[in-house]
C-alpha cells in the first residue's frame, strides 16, 4: 500500500525530537470530531489563544507512556497528514526524502487518474461494442425511438479532436437511413460553445452534477478570479437621433459639461487624498474624460468605467414626493440585499397615506414612502436602462450557476432552465436533480463580477467532502493569490470558530459576498 509505505518512508527520517514536535498537531488530527470538541469545551476564551495551544493541551492530558506508544506506530501518511509530514521533514532537513515524497506523490496522483480513465474508457467501449453487435444480430429495429427519447438532451463528455475531452450535449442522433452510423451531433462547452460531430466511442455519460461542475469551471476559466475586472458597461443607440452637429459644435458641449466635472474633482483631491466624488454605489477613482473609473462601495477593488452621463452625484437626487406624475427615476429595489437602483415610473401620490405607487421596470407595483430619495432620469435613459437590465436577465439562461436551493438550504450546483414571473426569478435545475425557483440575488456564477479577496471577506466555498457550497470566511492568502484558507461557518452558530473546518481552496472556486448579504442569508439557512 503506497500510503502505508510513505509512512514509514517518512518516519525513519525523523528523530525522536522530530516526532515529539509533531506528536501534539498528529495526535490531534487522529480525533474524531467529537473528541476534538470535547477537548475544546475544557478550555475557557481566555486560555484559548490559538489553535496550536489546543493542540498542545490535548497533547499533555496523555500520560508520558501513552506519547511514547503513540509516536512508535507512524503516522497514517493522507489528504489530511500530508502537508504536515512533508513540513517536518523540511523542518529535519531531509530534503532528499522530501523529494522523493514529492515525486511520488505526483507519479501516483497520474497513475490513479490515468488508470481511472482507462477503466471508464474500457467499460464505455464494451458497452459501445456490444450495442453494436445487438443491432447487427437484429433483423428489425424496434426500439430505436426509445432510444432516440432517451439520449437526446443527454450529457457527456466527449474527445474533440483526439486530443482533449469537454462536457457536452446530445443534440441530434444518426439518422434511421444511415445506421449503423455511429455520429452524433453534441454541443461541446469549451471555452467557447460549438456544435461539432462526435464518434459514440468517443462519448462517456456523466451526471447531472459533473457536467455542471465541469461547465463552471470552463466558464470561470474566461475571467481569473485574481485579476481585477474592469468592465466598460455596454451602450444603446439613442432612438430619438438628433440634428448632426459640427464638430467644433460637439467640442464645445463636451467642454461645457466635463469641466465644471474636472476643476470639482481637482479641487476635491488636493484638499484630501481620500476624497473624491461620492456616488451612490461608489466613488471615482480615475478620470479620463469622458469615462470615470468607479471602485465600488460594497466590494473594494472591482472597478467598472463608466461614462459620464451614466454617473448620478447625491446632489442629483431629489424626495420621491417632489416628482411629477408620469415622470420616470431610478429607485432603490426593494428587499433585494445588493442595494441596486432600478428605472421606475412615478404613477400617483397619495397624500393621506405619504406614500406615492411607482411602477418598476418589471411591472412590479409598489408604494413607497415620500420621504425616499430617488434619482430623476428621462424617457430615454428610462428605455436603456430597462433594456439593458432586461438583457442581463436574459443572458442568464442556460448558464450553470452556484445558487441557494431553498429546499434543502444549501448552496449547491444548477443549470438555469427559463425565467419565471418578473423576469429576475428564474427555473433552476439542481445538481441534486431537484428543480425549483430561485431569483437573481442568490445566483453566482462565471457572470458574477469578480473581486480582490481580502482577509476577513465573506465568500461562498465549495465543500469538496459534501460537494455543495457553504459560507465561509477568509483566514490567509497566499502571495500568488491562487488559493485562499476559509473557514466554514455553520449558520445556526456563527460565533462557534473552535469546531469550524478550514480548508485550503482555489480563488477561482469561490464568489464574494457582502456582509450586507452574509447576514439575510443566514436568516434563510437557519434551522
Amino acid at each position: 500500500d503506497y500510503y502505508e509505505f510513505t509512512s514509514k518512508f517518512i518516519w525513519q527520517y525523523l528523530t525522536d525530537e522530530d516526532k515529539q514536535r509533531l506528536g501534539p498537531i498528529v495526535y490531534w488530527m487522529s480525533l474524531s470530531k467529537e473528541e476534538q470538541y470535547q477537548n475544546a469545551q475544557e478550555l475557557t476564551k481566555e486560555e484559548y489563544k490559538s489553535q496550536s495551544v489546543l493542540e498542545l493541551f490535548t497533547w499533555r492530558k496523555l500520560t508520558a507512556e501513552e506519547q511514547q506508544n503513540f509516536l512508535k506506530k507512524s503516522v497514517e501518511y493522507n489528504d489530511k497528514t500530508e502537508n504536515v509530514l512533508k513540513n517536518a521533514l523540511q523542518n529535519a532537513e531531509a530534503e532528499s526524502a522530501l523529494q522523493g515524497v514529492m515525486r511520488l506523490d505526483v507519479e501516483i496522483k497520474r497513475a490513479i487518474k490515468f488508470l481511472q480513465i482507462s477503466t471508464d474508457l474500457r467499460q464505455h467501449q464494451k458497452r459501445a461494442n456490444n450495442d453494436t453487435k445487438q443491432a447487427g444480430e437484429q433483423k428489425k429495429i424496434v426500439k430505436r425511438k426509445q432510444f432516440v427519447t432517451r439520449t437526446i438532451g443527454q450529457r457527456i463528455i466527449c474527445r474533440e479532436n483526439e486530443e482533449y475531452w469537454v462536457p457536452g450535449l446530445v443534440l441530434n442522433l444518426p439518422a434511421h437511413c444511415t445506421l449503423p452510423s455511429d455520429i452524433y451531433l453534441i454541443e461541446v462547452y469549451d471555452l467557447n460553445t460549438k456544435q461539432v460531430h462526435v464518434h459514440r466511442k468517443d462519448m462517456i455519460r456523466i451526471t447531472l452534477a459533473l457536467f455542471q461542475r465541469s461547465v463552471l469551471y470552463l466558464q470561470n476559466m474566461k475571467f481569473p478570479m485574481n485579476q481585477t475586472v474592469v468592465v466598460m458597461e455596454p451602450e444603446v443607440t439613442p432612438t430619438n437621433v438628433q440634428p448632426s452637429l459640427s464638430k467644433a459644435d460637439v467640442h464645445a458641449i463636451v467642454q461645457e459639461i466635463i469641466d465644471p466635472l474636472a476643476q470639482k474633482v481637482e479641487h476635491l483631491n488636493k484638499s484630501h487624498h481620500k476624497r473624491y466624488i461620492k456616488l451612490l454605489t461608489g466613488i471615482v477613482v480615475e478620470s479620463n474624460p469622458p469615462n470615470y473609473t468607479i471602485e465600488r462601495f460594497d466590494f473594494p477593488g472591482v472597478r467598472s468605467i463608466i461614462p459620464r452621463h451614466d454617473i448620478f452625484l447625491h446632489s442629483d437626487r431629489c424626495l420621491l414626493k417632489n416628482t411629477d406624475v408620469k415622470s420616470y427615476i431610478l429607485v432603490k429595489y426593494p428587499n433585494d440585499s445588493r442595494q441596486f437602483w432600478c428605472p421606475a415610473v412615478v404613477l400617483r401620490h397619495m397624500a393621506n397615506e405619504s406614500k406615492t405607487q411607482v411602477r418598476f421596470y418589471d411591472c412590479l407595483v409598489l408604494d413607497i414612502t415620500h420621504e425616499t430619495y430617488v434619482m430623476p432620469i428621462t424617457e430615454q435613459q428610462f428605455e436603456i436602462y430597462s433594456t439593458l437590465r432586461i438583457a442581463k436577465e436574459k443572458s442568464l439562461i442556460n448558464h450553470v450557476v452556484v445558487g441557494l436551493n431553498n429546499l434543502k438550504k444549501t448552496f449547491m450546483l444548477g443549470t438555469i432552465q427559463s425565467r419565471v414571473g418578473n423576469g429576475h426569478q428564474y427555473l433552476i435545475e439542481w445538481c441534486c436533480a431537484t428543480v425549483s425557483e430561485q431569483s437573481d440575488e442568490h445566483l453566482f456564477g462565471a457572470f458574477t463580477r469578480r473581486n480582490n479577496h481580502r482577509i476577513g471577506d465573506y465568500v461562498l466555498a465549495m465543500d469538496s467532502v459534501e460537494s455543495i457550497y457553504r459560507l465561509a470566511e477568509i483566514l490567509s492568502i497566499t502571495d500568488d493569490r491562487k488559493t485562499v484558507k476559509v473557514r466554514f461557518i455553520d449558520p445556526n452558530n456563527i460565533n462557534d470558530t473552535l469546531s469550524s473546518k478550514e480548508v485550503d481552496v482555489p480563488t477561482t472556486t469561490t464568489f464574494a459576498i457582502t456582509k450586507t448579504y452574509f447576514n439575510k442569508v443566514i436568516g434563510l439557512l437557519q434551522t
